[in-house]
C-alpha cells in the first residue's frame, strides 16, 4: 500500500486529485489542508507528523488568484513558499519525495515559442515569482522531487478565472479579449490523471526526477478560449456578453495574463508515456460546474432541467 499526502485539499486541484486517487487500488491518499501553513514553520511541520508517514508527497496548495497575489505578497509568500519550505524540510527527515505543482507563469512570456523545462524563468507577477522560489527552493533540499509545470488552469473554483468569464457573461459586463495572447489551457482533471502516471511509475522506483511540464493538447488565443466558453454556455442560457478588443499591454495588465503561456510537454511524454489530451474534452463540465455556481447564487433564477436544444 503506497500512502500519499496531498496538500491543499480544499482547493480544486487537491480536490480533483483527491477523487481520482479514492478509486486507486493499493493507494492511500490523505488529503491536508492549506491552512495549516498560515502557522509558523515548526508547526506546520509537526501538523504533518500526527498523520501516517506517507510514501510520497504531492503538494498542490498555493494562493493562486492573480488579484490577490498581487495586493497581498506577503499571503503569497506565505502559502506559496513557506508551505512547501515546511513540507520539504519534513520530507528531507524521512527522505519521502516530493511532486509539486507548478505554473507556466515562472516565465515571462516574451518567447515565441513553447517554452521547454530548461528555459531560463523570468516570473513578472507576484504569482510567478512565489511559485519560482517555491521550485527553487524543493531543488536545494530535495533531490528526489518532480516540478511539474503546468499550463493556464481551467478549474471549477468560485472565485476563480472561469467562474468569473462565465458570470461576466451571464450579467452583462464587459470581457476583455485578445487574439495575441496564446494560452494552453489545463483542466484541474486532467492535470489529476498526470499526477496519477507519475505516482505509480515513481513508486516503481525509477529515477526521473526533475522539471516536467504539462499542458492540454491545442494551443488557443484567448479570445478563441472565451468565445469557446460562451458557446457552450450559451446552451444552458442565453448569453448576451459585452466582448471588448484589448490590446496586449491591456490585457496583460488587467488579467496578469502572459503574452505566451504555452509549454512543451515532449520531455513528460519521452520519460513518462504521458499523452496530452485535449482541454475541449473538460471545457463542458467546468462550464456547467461555473452555471451552477452562478444559478446557485442567484437562487431566484430558475434553472432548466437540461441544456438548450
Amino acid at each position: 500500500m503506497t500512502t500519499v499526502y496531498v496538500i491543499g485539499s480544499e482547493s480544486p486541484q487537491g480536490r480533483s486529485l483527491l477523487s481520482l486517487l479514492k478509486n486507486q487500488v493499493g493507494i492511500q491518499s490523505i488529503g491536508i489542508e492549506g491552512g495549516i501553513f498560515t502557522r509558523s514553520s515548526e508547526a506546520s511541520e509537526e501538523r504533518l507528523r500526527q498523520f501516517r508517514q506517507p510514501d510520497l508527497i504531492i503538494h498542490c496548495h498555493d494562493l493562486h488568484h492573480l488579484d490577490q497575489t498581487e495586493s497581498n505578497p506577503a499571503a503569497a509568500w506565505r502559502h506559496n513558499v513557506d508551505s512547501i519550505s515546511a513540507v520539504s524540510k519534513y520530507a528531507e527527515s524521512f527522505n519521502i519525495p516530493v511532486i509539486l505543482s507548478s505554473s507556466n507563469l515562472v516565465f515571462d512570456g516574451r518567447r515565441d515559442k513553447p517554452y521547454l523545462p530548461s528555459h531560463p524563468t523570468k516570473p513578472v507577477t507576484e504569482f510567478g515569482k512565489t511559485k519560482w522560489a517555491s521550485e527553487e527552493l524543493l531543488r536545494e533540499r530535495m533531490p528526489k522531487h518532480i516540478i511539474l509545470r503546468s499550463g493556464w488552469l481551467l478549474e471549477n473554483d468560485p472565485a476563480g478565472w472561469l467562474q468569473s468569464i462565465v458570470t461576466r457573461a451571464l450579467e452583462g459586463q464587459p470581457i476583455a479579449v485578445s487574439d495575441e495572447v496564446q494560452l494552453a489551457p489545463t483542466a484541474t482533471d486532467d492535470l489529476s490523471r498526470v499526477m496519477l502516471a507519475v505516482l505509480k511509475q515513481l513508486t516503481c522506483g525509477i529515477d526521473v526526477w526533475g522539471v516536467y511540464h504539462y499542458s492540454g493538447l491545442d494551443t488557443v488565443s484567448y479570445a478563441e478560449l472565451v468565445d469557446t466558453i460562451l458557446d457552450i454556455l450559451s446552451g444552458y442560457q442565453q448569453v448576451n456578453p459585452v466582448i471588448e478588443q484589448a490590446s496586449e499591454s491591456q490585457l496583460i495588465r488587467s488579467t496578469l495574463l502572459p503574452m505566451n503561456g504555452t509549454l512543451n510537454c515532449l520531455k513528460l511524454r519521452n520519460t513518462f508515456g504521458i499523452k496530452q489530451l485535449s482541454w475541449k474534452r473538460f471545457l463542458p463540465g467546468l462550464v456547467e460546474d461555473c452555471y451552477d455556481n452562478w444559478v446557485e447564487s442567484n437562487a431566484d433564477i430558475g434553472r432548466s432541467a437540461c441544456p438548450i436544444g
